[in-house]
């Protein structure tokens, strides 16, 4: 889940509790749909159901967390705690028998890696997604949370999610948003600004789905800038919300035409780690090596490495970091001199021609922006080959 800022916080199930302004926008998010029965899964500390019944008063409340005892107090509604494993499979017979049932699931999953289970292959199978996964270990706590969630809400109900990254933009996950949008209506999905979570820096995105509901064409998708406004919604058809979700790609993609594709460009990434470089490669190029460049450009007094295996960089290559925090940032071209490079470092070729145009626009704040929109991950980002390679440049 998605918490308030605790210095050096910690939680054993990794959790990070929702701010009241994210749960307020999740619920408003949810357009002019009134419940009759709400289930806040993996509830915490109870942000996304208050924010639910700051809306709706008197509505029926169900909360389930694994340790969190939540007490609602007099809020004026009927609510019952359940203290159970929301992967538990069999959760939805327990309710059902208790006759618990909800048009309406709140969850934001915590940001961990289950220990496997058998019981998640019936999971994924009873929501429709087990052919989402090549093996087991494939498996995230967001797929699962997602499957159970379409388990428990009743068919045509509604499901408001807080879903990372991951889930959202990366390639291994294209199967599981192929199978989400054909299967269900995907309403809308907000991307929500960095540190949106306190204590952790996960990029995280509200997602609308209603289940069983006519499959959309296309879908909007929007931003909740750091003042706190939301972008003009953008339309996606279902191809590029398979490739990716999120609304700085394609804000970024709408208006760009040329990739490194077309461009017939050749990208390749350094052959060695730094604690395991060759003794003959002698200097190498890391990402630190960034801070020597000036203006963009960078000078080496090594000649050509012979070394087999080794990838090195040579005049006009352009060298861009695959991991760092700042990686947007960090974008040279090589004038003088070959250099070895590691695995944390992209080296780009294309034709002489375009390469200064392709160069300064990397090397500009626009071009910050563009591989800030395809980086993910969590402190030390990174990019992708693919995502760099189908990146709308000029």
């Amino acid at each position: 889940m998605i918490k308030t800022v605790v210095p050096q916080y910690r939680d054993p199930l990794c959790r990070y509790y929702t701010r009241n302004e994210i749960g307020d926008l999740l619920v408003k998010s949810l357009g002019e749909l009134v419940p009759t029965s709400i289930l806040d899964l993996a509830s915490g500390e109870g942000s996304l159901s208050r924010a639910a019944l700051r809306r709706w008063r008197g509505i029926r409340l169900n909360t389930v967390d694994i340790s969190h005892k939540l007490d609602m107090g007099s809020s004026g509604t009927h609510h019952q705690h359940f203290v159970e494993d929301v992967l538990d499979v069999e959760l939805p017979s327990r309710f059902a028998a208790a006759r618990v049932t909800s048009d309406l699931i709140l969850c934001n999953p915590p940001f961990r890696i289950p220990e496997w289970r058998p019981g998640f292959v019936k999971i994924l199978a009873d929501a429709g997604l087990s052919d989402c996964v090549a093996s087991p270990r494939d498996i995230t706590a967001e797929m699962l949370f997602t499957a159970q969630s379409l388990r428990l809400v009743e068919p045509g109900g509604t499901l408001g999610l807080i879903l990372p990254d991951g889930i959202i933009t990366g390639a291994r996950m294209t199967e599981f948003r192929r199978q989400l949008l054909a299967q269900h209506h995907v309403a809308r999905v907000i991307q929500l600004p960095p540190k949106s979570f306190q204590a952790t820096e996960a990029a995280a995105f509200i997602v609308v789905l209603v289940k069983g509901g006519a499959p959309r064409a296309r879908v909007d998708l929007q931003q909740l800038l750091p003042n706190g406004e939301l972008t003009t919604a953008i339309s996606v058809d279902r191809s590029g919300l398979e490739r990716r979700m999120d609304y700085a790609f394609h804000a970024v993609a709408n208006r760009r035409t040329r990739n490194l594709y077309d461009m017939g460009a050749t990208l390749v990434r350094g052959s060695f780690e730094p604690a395991n470089a060759p003794l003959s490669v002698g200097e190498y190029f890391h990402t630190s090596s960034f801070a020597n460049a000036e203006q963009g450009r960078v000078r080496v007094e090594t000649a050509p490495n012979q070394h087999a295996g080794i990838v090195c960089a040579q005049p006009g290559d352009i060298l861009i970091a695959r991991v760092d925090r700042h990686l947007e940032r960090k974008v040279c071209m090589l004038v003088k001199g070959h250099i070895a490079l590691t695995s944390s470092v992209f080296r780009l070729r294309v034709e002489e021609s375009i390469r200064e145009r392709v160069f300064s626009t990397l090397l500009s704040d626009t071009g910050a922006l563009l591989l800030r929109s395809i980086s993910r991950g969590v402190g030390a980002r990174m990019i992708s080959k693919r995502d760099l390679m189908t990146l709308p440049l000029l």
